[in-house]
């Protein structure tokens, strides 16, 4: 009984308790099918609008992975956007998730701080951190990081000023899961 006791506590010290863990965002998993129901539930909106999915399908093109958006709740606030990619064999390709405030003149409802703290307490230590020096066109600097879990080849990651200054990205993903276009002879 002592021993494991032992083995857990060291087990949750080490981070090896949460090796087993699947990354996943709203219990969504990358590289399982899916189908709109599922994406449907998770959205924290209400009645019908354009882009919702219905039970008959939610992406349509044949030959590319079709992307769209869910609104969900995330570290306690609505409304943040969620894009999925689902291949055209219903394979869920990947997940981003960015923070955005509900107006322009609103601060970020959560910032790379909690982000990585609530992954953190999910999945335990990052398997890597890496900051770096980003510049737009205009010369100017700015630092970029990014805090990422990995589980085999499937990542995820919390970046902060990416693609906007200050703006805050999750991403889970698998390079794996990229879709071929089929190709044809005729000419």
């Amino acid at each position: 009984m002592k021993t494991t006791i032992f083995a857990i506590v060291l087990a949750l010290f080490s981070g090896t308790a949460f090796a087993d863990l699947p990354l996943e965002i709203k219990g969504l998993k990358i590289g399982e099918r899916i189908d709109c129901t599922i994406l449907n539930e998770i959205d924290v909106r209400e009645g019908t609008f354009y882009g919702r999915s219905t039970p008959q399908g939610c992406w349509s093109k044949e030959d590319e992975i079709k992307s769209a958006i869910v609104k969900i709740s995330f570290l306690g606030y609505e409304e943040q956007t969620l894009i999925y990619g689902v291949r055209p064999d219903g394979i869920l390709a990947f997940l981003i998730m960015t923070s955005e405030p509900k107006y322009d003149w609103q601060e970020l409802p959560w910032d790379f701080s909690d982000a990585v703290a609530a992954f953190t307490k999910k999945y335990g230590a990052p398997t890597d951190i890496v900051n770096s020096v980003g510049q737009n066109s205009f010369g100017s600097k700015f630092p970029q990081k990014k805090t990422i879990w990995k589980r085999g080849t499937q990542e995820l990651y919390v970046g902060e000023s990416f693609s906007k200054v200050g703006e805050v990205t999750v991403t889970l993903s698998d390079d794996t899961l990229a879709w071929a276009p089929k190709v044809s002879d005729d000419i």
